[in-house]
């Protein structure tokens, strides 16, 4: 999936994309019927051309051209820009994919819960992921 946000970056003359996970999936608290959810940074030089057109739907044209291929595996693409948060969902291959721009809530929510997860082990003197833990407890009993 990066490999294809950074082929089509290029090809929009973008460059030096910076890609970044958030949520469950790098934090690995992820439910088997999960997403993985992706941000698109760039460098101030770029967002300033970028203001020009939307990423995401430039995005989402490419997946829809890919989703007419059935050996790419993209199943469905959707774009939803009426939210507070543009978002592209893609499903590749079974697994949804949020892809998100300029969004780094997600980030620093990921670093703030890796240092939580990481004082409880150290105040626990263990490498069992309390915290981590309760997280998918409280995620698998919501579900």
């Amino acid at each position: 999936m990066s490999a294809i946000i950074n082929a089509t970056l290029s090809d929009l003359d973008i460059a030096n994309p910076v890609i970044s996970q958030s949520g469950s999936f790098p934090l690995r608290t992820f439910l088997p019927e999960g997403d993985i959810d992706l941000s698109i940074f760039l460098n101030k030089d770029c967002e300033d051309a970028i203001l020009q057109f939307d990423l995401l739907h430039e995005l989402k044209v490419v997946f829809e051209k890919m989703q007419l291929d059935e050996c790419s595996g993209i199943k469905q693409v959707c774009y939803v820009n009426l939210a507070d948060v543009k978002v592209l969902k893609v499903n590749a291959r079974g697994i949804n994919v949020d892809v998100t721009f300029r969004q780094y809530g997600g980030s620093l929510s990921l670093q703030f819960l890796e240092y939580i997860n990481l004082i409880f082990d150290s105040r626990l003197e263990t490498q069992l992921m309390f915290f981590k833990m309760c997280i998918i407890l409280c995620k698998a009993y919501i579900n």
